[in-house]
């Protein structure tokens, strides 16, 4: 993509901010969009932010053991026994309280971000679709998973990810922003549109990724969590309704048209999988239905990681 040349970009559906991060990197301005806000939160603390980091007295005092009182128990209350052990749930209230009383702006972002990662690297899958805390505690011979993370104090991961975001920060002396967008109501005018949407598998299956990160996203509104709290799973979803997951193969076609049209002078760059719904071929006619005759397409032969398809990862690429 570097024949491209953007000096501003816009990501509809940004997720966790990598590839947005990467266009700050790059000396871009960036709109970095999505849906979860725990996703905004991430692109907020590292994208958006250019001189805000958490100091470790700071950190020391979010995080140390002492009850300042802190009564809002959602984990203790919802989850015992679902994702974490009794003394890992009393820590994350604990924590997640102080943060959202104690910091604003950047700082509560990048304590949130941290605690995120936390949080994920103590799952099995790094997800929440399963009420599977049995598979850290059993007392087995392991092949999968990393016990020795699973096992470390959450403390332990929040300051190590707490001094990698605060060593992410930087200027690149231009303006960035994220947010939380329907797609339909997104309107960019950056050079470069680039679009990673939702996957459908070659069965046409989507992945509802609110019910895999819902405890992030709970997280994020925790006064308001218990209200969207869904009792009748035994993994306990968080229904936000306004967070939408694109899961039919309609829905994706009908969020890429859009998006094209909506931004007829930008690049257009689609990141997919080769047995992805709609395929390449389709997105290839889509793109040139809207007067993109050049479309390139570019396949890395690589396997995905953990993916029993025959899958590789492609680049469609349609100059402004």
């Amino acid at each position: 993509m570097q024949h491209l040349r953007p000096r501003s970009t816009c990501e509809p559906f940004s997720g966790t901010g990598a590839v947005s991060y990467l266009f700050k990197a790059a000396g871009c301005s960036v709109h970095a969009n999505d849906h979860l806000e725990c996703n905004a939160v991430a692109a907020r603390a590292v994208v958006v932010n250019s001189d805000v980091t958490v100091s470790d007295a700071v950190a020391a005092g979010l995080m140390d053991d002492e009850d300042h009182g802190e009564t809002f128990r959602v984990m203790r209350r919802y989850y015992e026994g679902v994702y974490y052990t009794d003394e890992e749930n009393a820590w994350l209230d604990r924590v997640v309280e102080r943060i959202h009383e104690r910091l604003v702006g950047a700082q509560r972002d990048l304590a949130l971000f941290a605690l995120f990662q936390a949080a994920l690297i103590k799952r099995p899958y790094n997800l929440f679709h399963r009420a599977n805390l049995y598979m850290r505690l059993a007392d087995v011979s392991r092949g999968f998973g990393n016990k020795r993370a699973w096992d470390a104090p959450f403390s332990v991961h929040m300051a190590r990810f707490l001094e990698q975001a605060n060593g992410a920060v930087f200027d690149n002396g231009r303006q960035h922003k994220a947010t939380t967008l329907d797609y339909r109501e997104l309107r960019s005018d950056a050079d470069l549109l680039y679009i990673d949407p939702p996957y459908l598998n070659g069965r046409g299956q989507g992945i509802d990724y609110l019910d895999f990160y819902h405890v992030l996203e709970g997280i994020t509104r925790y006064r308001a969590w218990p209200d969207g709290i869904d009792m009748r799973f035994r993994h306990r979803p968080y229904r936000d309704h306004r967070a939408r997951s694109l899961t039919t193969e309609p829905d994706v076609r009908q969020a890429l048209d859009h998006l094209v049209a909506a931004h007829p002078h930008a690049a257009i760059v689609v990141s997919y999988r080769s047995d992805g719904r709609p395929s390449v071929d389709e997105l290839v006619a889509l793109l040139r239905r809207h007067g993109r005759e050049d479309v390139r397409v570019h396949q890395n032969r690589t396997r995905f990681a953990l993916s029993r398809a025959a899958a590789s990862e492609v680049l469609l690429v349609a100059p402004g």
